[in-house]
């Protein structure tokens, strides 16, 4: 009896983990494809928090260039109007631009 519980609780738990897994899924707006979130959007602007200033330190820090971060901003205002990331609340963010060994990479610094 001990092992049919067991076996039962098991079965509850796989099942979970699959409606779990299966149910937080979205589609990309740029590739149309089914993605699956794992992650929350408030859990992601957190890490992003908690990264930004290693991640700038890593790769030398921020490029600074003004015409640059002004199409940076204005692309990160572009992607904040989408109807999709309305519901995630970045209207605080800011971006910057990494200045690396390799050239550059942008980077989303929540503030």
């Amino acid at each position: 009896m001990s092992f049919l519980i067991r076996l039962l609780l098991g079965a509850v738990f796989v099942i979970g983990g699959l409606f779990s897994y299966y149910g937080q899924t979205d589609i990309n707006p740029v590739t149309g494809e089914k993605q699956r979130i794992q992650i929350s959007p408030r859990q992601e602007i957190v890490l992003g928090l908690q990264s930004r200033q290693k991640m700038a330190a890593q790769y030398g820090g921020l490029y600074q260039n003004e015409s640059i971060q002004a199409y940076i901003n204005s692309v990160g205002d572009r992607l904040n109007q989408e109807p999709r990331r309305k519901r995630t609340r970045y209207e605080t963010a800011t971006f910057g631009f990494l200045q690396t060994s390799q050239g550059t990479g942008n980077l989303p610094v929540t503030d």
